[in-house]
């Protein structure tokens, strides 16, 4: 859901290389194409979304179909020649992200702080119904309790956001991390599924290179 949001565009995920392939040049993704429909040469080839929507096209090739997937395989076993160095590395951001102390002890004393804000607020409206103080000095000061409590809610807020996201981030790598581990060997023919869940993103480039993008932030050129 937080990737379909990123991408802020019509998302398809019909197609295997739907949202997945991106142009290097203006950021659209790669859609496929029919080429001669009506004939026995009928292609579907996959070309940026783009690339006729500007007054300067993009530059960058279209592909067919096999010369992703033989582009795949190539990054795929290269990667996998890496396999301990990733599983190291995820390993230690797994460790690192996991290590949460420091933000949830914050948490707990802005907690703490919005709750004391609370309180001085229902306090002090007490002490004005029965003191009949001035109504500007009241509203003053209500506004006052006010804005501290939105300020401290605002950094409440974003260290509680901050603190799902490292968790989020943990559990995703931790999967990752399984996958790999999992992987039987450096392969010869396309996998669906190791596409599916290895692969973040593939960027084509106008020179007609494409740089894999794994889910762990390898990348790799094919």
């Amino acid at each position: 859901m937080a990737r379909r949001k990123e991408i802020g565009r019509s998302y398809s995920g019909n197609a295997l290389f739907s949202a997945k392939i991106v142009c290097a040049e203006c950021g659209h993704y790669f859609g496929a194409k029919v080429w001669h429909s009506t004939s026995k040469y009928r292609r579907v080839i996959w070309q940026c979304n783009g690339k006729f929507k500007y007054e300067m096209h993009c530059s960058t090739p279209h592909f067919y179909e096999d010369e992703i997937k033989e582009r795949f395989i190539t990054a795929f076993n290269q990667f996998f020649q890496n396999k301990d160095l990733v599983l190291e590395a995820c390993n230690a951001a797994i460790a690192q992200l996991s290590n949460t102390d420091s933000i949830e002890e914050k948490v707990q004393i802005l907690a703490e702080q919005l709750e004391l804000i609370l309180m001085e607020k229902r306090d002090y409206v007490l002490n004005h119904i029965r003191d009949e103080l001035n109504q500007l000095e009241f509203d003053r000061k209500r506004a006052e309790f006010d804005r501290r409590y939105n300020e401290k809610a605002e950094a409440y807020n974003r260290l509680q956001e901050k603190l799902m996201q490292r968790q989020s981030r943990a559990e995703f790598l931790q999967k990752f991390y399984s996958r790999v581990e999992a992987l039987p060997g450096a392969i010869d023919f396309f996998d669906a599924a190791l596409w599916r869940t290895l692969i973040d993103k593939a960027t084509v480039h106008s020179d007609g290179k494409i740089i894999f993008t794994f889910l762990d932030g390898t990348e790799i050129e094919a």
